[in-house]
């Protein structure tokens, strides 16, 4: 049984530079009962991280690429509706990297010493219902508490482009087999792909003054 290893490259990809970021958001005035912003933030990221299947893991030295960040949000006064932000986060990267061991992905085996391109693209849309709570602790000041849920749509396809291998093998005695591979490889594209749901909380606390 094949193993895929995916959690130390996404583990690390998903970080912003914070120097980098910057964030636009627009908030209509003309409803005072009912708040609308929409916004969004640009990153780059520093990617780090290695991916395969089962002991062929490989670092694939992956680019530093801008990243976008979109989201609509809308804010009532209604304290039995909970609020809504929707937030929409792509990652697209690439890298290169020389094989100094066989490696093996989507089902297409690589060839030692040739080069080889890895492709990330992954995007996910975040659906939050949440509501807005206050505790007075002193004479006007209060903490805010933003306490909801999240569904988070994932979506990733991962693809590995180089050499593949199209071994030609003769039996020569029943423990012994000749192959060649050299004058039989070509260029192919191993590919992976997920979608998946998560469910989580939100817990952001926020302090001001009234």
């Amino acid at each position: 049984m094949k193993k895929i290893i995916f959690a130390t490259a996404f583990a690390t990809i998903f970080a912003f530079s914070a120097q980098a970021a910057s964030r636009f958001t627009f908030t209509p005035q003309a409803n005072k009962m009912v708040g609308l912003y929409l916004g969004g933030q640009i990153g780059q990221s520093e990617t780090k991280g290695d991916f395969g299947e089962g002991n062929t893991i490989i670092d694939f030295n992956l680019e530093k690429e801008l990243q976008f960040n979109y989201f609509f949000a809308v804010v009532h006064p209604y304290p039995l509706l909970p609020n809504i932000l929707i937030s929409s986060t792509t990652f697209n990267t690439t890298g290169k990297t020389n094989l100094t061991q066989e490696f093996s992905f989507g089902d297409e085996d690589f060839l030692i010493g040739d080069d080889i391109n890895a492709s990330f693209d992954v995007s996910y849309v975040d659906y939050t219902l949440y509501y807005e709570l206050y505790y007075e602790f002193f004479h006007n000041t209060f903490f805010s508490f933003d306490l909801g849920l999240t569904v988070r749509d994932f979506d990733a396809a991962i693809s590995v482009t180089g050499q593949t291998s199209d071994d030609d093998c003769i039996q020569i005695s029943p423990n012994h087999h000749h192959c060649t591979s050299a004058q039989n490889s070509e260029t192919h594209t191993g590919k992976k792909n997920t979608t998946q749901l998560n469910l989580c909380c939100m817990l952001p606390l926020t302090f001001e003054c009234r």
